[in-house]
């Protein structure tokens, strides 16, 4: 009987030991989803800025008002993964707009401000990428973990959903068509 008593005790302290560790795991991987998320966020800033002074660059060459739409919506503490999604779209067409106009001004393909803004961007749309892929990766190692087994029982009891992969949005998936009244 006394084999029994500590047979049971020491399955319980392994399950215990397993759920603490389990649980653990699932509140570290969010807190990294999270910051990837908060990467995600601080790159699109970081674009946001340099697109308005490259809209500022274009404008002084050009000599005139705005006419290139920089789609540059506000980005907001917790944002949801959508209107991300909407905000880096509509920042990507502005990029793609001021490219093609930089091409009917050959003035502005020289401008040394210009051309160091426009590597900036291609630096920026580099660490985006990067970021969404290790946003997608984290998000993959915890929806994983959520759906195996032992560990969906842990994930069960604690009321641990999967989250939501950092996807294309369907205006990123089309062709993009443009034109200027330049």
């Amino acid at each position: 009987m006394k084999d029994l008593i500590i047979g049971i005790i020491v399955i319980a302290a392994i399950v215990g030991i397993y759920f603490v560790k389990t649980s653990n795991y699932f509140n570290r991987q969010k807190e990294e989803i999270e910051k990837q998320r908060s990467g995600i966020e601080i790159a699109l800033a970081n674009r946001r800025a340099t697109l308005e002074k490259l809209n500022q660059t274009v404008n002084g060459v050009i000599g005139q008002e705005s006419k290139i739409y920089l789609g540059v919506a506000q980005i907001r503490a917790g944002s949801n993964l959508n209107e991300l999604s909407q905000v880096e779209s509509e920042q990507r067409n502005a990029i793609d707009n001021i490219r093609i106009i930089a091409e009917q001004y050959p003035e502005l393909k020289s401008n040394t401000n210009f051309l160091q803004l426009q590597e900036s961007i291609n630096d920026i749309e580099n660490t985006i990428q990067a970021t969404r892929r290790l946003y997608n990766n984290e998000v993959s190692q915890y929806n994983g973990k959520i759906k195996s087994i032992p560990s969906c029982f842990v994930a069960s009891i604690m009321n641990v959903t999967a989250e939501e992969y950092f996807t294309a949005t369907e205006t990123e998936k089309q062709d993009v068509t443009l034109s200027f009244n330049a």
